[in-house]
């Protein structure tokens, strides 16, 4: 039978396939509408306008989050080249800033007005007494054993933001007895 005929015939009805498999005349409608919609071209989505603008082969590399500070207060259409070495637009960056500062948690901006951490650092394995320590200014750069730095005053306000949460350090000789 041709499909034309097919088309008086109830769903219910059974076409034997020549490898003798059957399936319902009703599956068999079903998929054809299926094939016709998936040959249909789909609807391109708009592209962003941003996106439509390509980056120039060079631009400014941006280093520090100050260089994207100042990068932002450019034109859409200049040209910057993340640390990774890929190049965008300021336009890019942009549009996607949202989504950016939804997954770090707080603003681009804020990232600039961290305080310079370069100089001399107190390294806290060497600090015995914080007592004293926290008595010094809050400019006061405290550097980590892997080398993370950060000022007393963002150590304090860190602690302030977490007042009544239980705060967890690793206790140096229980793991100097694990790695035994």
């Amino acid at each position: 039978m041709d499909a034309k005929a097919l088309t008086s015939r109830p769903s219910t009805d059974l076409v034997e396939l020549s490898n003798g498999r059957r399936v319902a005349l009703g599956d068999i409608r079903r998929l054809s509408l299926v094939a016709q919609k998936l040959r249909t071209p789909a609807v391109a989505l708009p592209v962003p306008a941003p996106f439509r603008v390509q980056p120039a082969a060079s631009g400014k590399l941006l280093r520090t989050a100050a260089d994207l500070s100042q990068a932002l207060k450019g034109a859409d259409s200049e040209t910057v080249e993340l640390p990774s070495g890929r190049r965008v637009t300021v336009g890019q960056i942009r549009f996607v800033q949202p989504e950016v500062e939804k997954a770090l948690g707080h603003p681009l901006a804020s990232l600039s007005q961290r305080p310079n951490l370069s100089g001399p650092a107190f390294k806290i394995a060497e600090v015995s007494n914080w007592k004293e320590f926290l008595q010094k200014p809050d400019s006061t750069i405290l550097e980590s054993p892997n080398g993370t730095r950060i000022t007393l005053g963002e150590l304090k306000t860190s602690f302030a933001q977490r007042k009544g949460q239980r705060l967890s350090f690793p206790n140096p000789d229980a793991t100097k007895r694990r790695s035994q």
